[in-house]
């Protein structure tokens, strides 16, 4: 069995290997769809963005509301999101939500993230989708980024952004005392390394990979020749040596600043990585129907989501 899984793995990966070839400039593809429960037209989105800022200066009168935040990884991207949804849910509201924000990954990393969480510790944070899968380890959530799951960003869209993806990965997460607010997109991994460049799969084998501490991470690097290890921070790793490359996400370039220290980028498409923005279950239904209309709908599904997806596609 374990054989014919890698021998599944590698076909795939050749498939993979000869669409991709190198690094490529390709144009994203056109937007389509939005985030769930906000499939406005594309065209309609600047309209819905003037109407918002509107309603910023005649917002509704809204109980006040003070939300929790921590960050535990600390970065441009993140701190900025984070920053924004702070001014904007204040704007929205005439100033009633407010919010405590934490300084970034001075509490601890993305498990002691979820287990603030999950305590009523904070209210809301950015957890990627390992930081998930660990605060859900009873059941897990990874299954989202098996390899080739998505043939391209429409299949992204239609099964898991809008589809029974997200709906499933949401009622798993409340049985564990979280809710899943929405995804920010990640995208399709790239491949950030040193060296030689990766052509063939053979150029795999002997290849020293930083990998999720996931089980199925490092039985897929594996099958491909390659050696994965997990928590090694990845800018010190690619700086020193001790690792060759990462397969991650575009956002990573930014997050971790590993485009000061690698060589060459190339398009892998073989698995899709995501984040969220992820409550306590017990905070947001709690939340009057005004206050989860400005914190989430308002801003988090809309502002949120679509310039995430935007950068990376």
């Amino acid at each position: 069995m374990k054989k014919m899984l890698a021998f599944m793995l590698v076909l795939c990966m050749t498939m993979s290997l000869a669409a991709c070839g190198s690094p490529s400039s390709q144009a994203p593809a056109e937007e389509t769809n939005q985030p769930t429960a906000e499939a406005e037209p594309a065209e309609e989105e600047g309209k819905e963005d003037a109407a918002d800022e509107t309603n910023a200066t005649e917002a509704a009168e809204v109980d006040p509301v003070t939300i929790r935040i921590y960050n535990p990884v600390s970065g441009a991207t993140t701190d900025g999101m984070i920053e924004n949804f702070s001014q904007l849910v204040s704007d929205y509201s005439n100033g009633a939500i407010t919010c405590d924000i934490t300084p970034a990954g001075t509490l601890g990393a993305e498990k002691e993230t979820g287990d603030m969480l999950q305590l009523g510790d904070i209210d809301l944070t950015l957890l990627s989708i390992d930081g998930v899968d660990m605060a859900t380890a009873n059941v897990g959530m990874s299954w989202i980024c098996l390899p080739f799951l998505f043939d391209s960003y429409e299949d992204v869209d239609s099964e898991f952004v809008n589809g029974w993806m997200f709906e499933r990965q949401q009622e798993v997460a409340r049985e564990a005392g979280l809710d899943l607010v929405a995804p920010i997109e990640n995208g399709l991994k790239v491949l950030i390394a040193n060296g030689k460049e990766v052509q063939t799969l053979e150029d795999f084998k002997g290849m020293v990979l930083r990998v999720p501490d996931i089980k199925f991470h490092h039985a897929y690097y594996t099958a491909l020749g390659a050696m994965p290890i997990s928590g090694i921070d990845q800018y010190t790793g690619m700086q020193q040596g001790t690792m060759d490359g990462i397969p991650n996400n575009p956002w990573a370039l930014e997050l971790f600043n590993v485009d000061e220290v690698c060589e060459w980028i190339m398009e892998l498409n073989d698995i899709y990585g995501t984040m969220y923005w992820v409550a306590n279950a017990d905070f947001t239904s709690n939340l009057t129907d005004e206050q989860r209309e400005i914190i989430f709908i308002k801003h988090v599904r809309r502002q949120q989501f679509l310039p995430a997806r935007r950068c990376v596609r």
